[in-house]
């Protein structure tokens, strides 16, 4: 059989970099595990993950090996890919590809239950979560997203008719969305239950899946008497965070999608761990 040509490694004709090369949306079965002690543990969960794999062009080659990224992936085949996987994958393609800089982005739902405060009514709501990847040295980044509701504090004071009895009229509220992503210095290093209770505890109020009258009027009531802004709301988290053990860096993103004005209020913290301290990092996502 006459031997095929392999354009991807000839020289490139124009010599520029290309930062990230690959493939994306190719769907995996990724397998997770709950946090010990949640409400309704349900042990080892399955999901299907959309997977981003990407590496560093050189200027001197022309192509990545495409059909390599999905084939290292799919080595996996007929096993669910467990989070320790994740280090003898990029390891693998890095060999494979023979490239540098290699990132993994793994996108999927994570479910989790919700309890609505009064009549206690069970429901899920599946969270937009995410694990990334990169490599060589191998780094590991944790994300979540949380819906959730903020009540403007100023709105609030101007709409009060008795001070000191904090009796008034009433608050714009509205939905918010924080975003939350750590770098861990271990597996699993932090579990997304973990984030998901830090946002909701330092927002005004959690969102539900189910809420019945009582319940209503519960986390109405509740948000009233926890206004916060997006900057406090993105404090509270950051606060929270350097608290925990086993992350070295972090981005916070609160976005709240403002019921009274066009326009959304969005507040960003980022910070690394070097020794003992925290420090500012401008870093974005991963």
């Amino acid at each position: 059989m006459k031997e095929l040509v392999d354009e991807q490694h000839k020289p490139a004709m124009i010599k520029i970099v290309v930062d990230k090369a690959g493939v994306s949306n190719v769907e995996v079965p990724l397998s997770l595990i709950h946090r010990p002690g949640t409400v309704y543990d349900l042990g080892t969960r399955h999901v299907i993950a959309k997977v981003d794999a990407y590496a560093r062009l050189p200027r001197t080659r022309k192509g990545v090996d495409m059909s390599r990224l999905p084939e290292v992936l799919f080595e996996h085949s007929g096993t669910f890919i467990s989070l320790r996987s994740f280090k003898k994958i990029a390891k693998r393609l890095y060999e494979r590809l023979e490239l540098e800089d290699i990132y993994l982005k793994f996108s999927f739902g994570f479910a989790k239950t919700s309890i609505s405060p009064v009549t206690k009514k069970k429901a899920v709501l599946v969270y937009d979560a995410g694990i990334s990847i990169i490599y060589p040295p191998y780094r590991h980044f944790v994300q979540i997203k949380v819906p959730v509701q903020t009540v403007c504090p100023c709105s609030r004071s101007m709409c009060l008719v008795d001070q000191e009895r904090q009796i008034g009229k009433g608050a714009h509220n509205q939905r918010a969305e924080v975003t939350i992503q750590v770098e861990v210095t271990k597996i699993p290093g932090v579990h997304f239950e973990t984030l998901i209770d830090i946002a909701e505890q330092s927002a005004s109020s959690p969102v539900y899946a189910i809420l019945k009258r009582p319940d209503e009027k519960y986390v109405t009531e509740h948000a009233y008497d926890n206004p916060v802004f997006v900057e406090g709301l993105a404090r509270k988290i950051a606060d929270k965070l350097t608290e925990l053990k086993n992350i070295k860096w972090f981005r916070v993103k609160v976005e709240s999608f403002e019921s009274i004005h066009k326009h959304n209020a969005i507040a960003y913290i980022g910070r690394i761990k070097k020794g003992n301290k925290w420090y500012k990092n401008n870093h974005g996502f991963v």
